[in-house]
């Protein structure tokens, strides 16, 4: 189901991004909107600096919304969360080669609106975005 949600989320124009953290968004009681506005400086790998994959980011916050501590002393749940953000993290570099948005997207040398513009037309981001999302689907339902 999450998939399916956020292949709409790409075909609205949300970033990549934006479309893994708002496809989680009944899950975690939060609005569509408000996914939007917490993930919309991660495209482009973080403020489109090349650097480390937006939708790496976004599933790490969906983890740590879902597994992480409510409070300081919720140690276990910190513990928790670490260890679901380190296995997120390989994963995500064994599948895919790397965690930078340069490294993964063609187009790494175009000036960000160019690179933008060619990622939403050849479709790159799909992959990391679906993949994502079902990982992280099920990391959640084996917690």
């Amino acid at each position: 189901m999450n998939q399916n949600l956020a292949l709409k989320n790409l075909n609205k124009g949300m970033s990549c991004s934006e479309a893994v953290l708002a496809s989680f968004n009944s899950q975690l009681n939060i609005s569509e909107e408000d996914c939007i506005r917490l993930s919309s400086g991660l495209a482009g790998g973080i403020g489109f600096s090349g650097q480390t994959c937006g939708v790496v980011v976004a599933g790490i916050i969906v983890l740590g919304l879902v597994l992480g501590p409510a409070s300081p002393e919720e140690t276990k749940a910190r513990i928790r969360v670490l260890a679901a953000s380190d296995e997120f993290i390989n994963w995500f570099a064994d599948s895919h080669g790397s965690l930078d948005c340069k490294l993964l997207c063609e187009g790494a040398d175009l000036p960000p609106h160019e690179r933008a513009y060619l990622l939403r037309e050849k479709r790159t981001p799909e992959n990391y975005v679906l993949s994502t999302v079902s990982k992280i689907q099920k990391m959640i339902n084996e917690s």
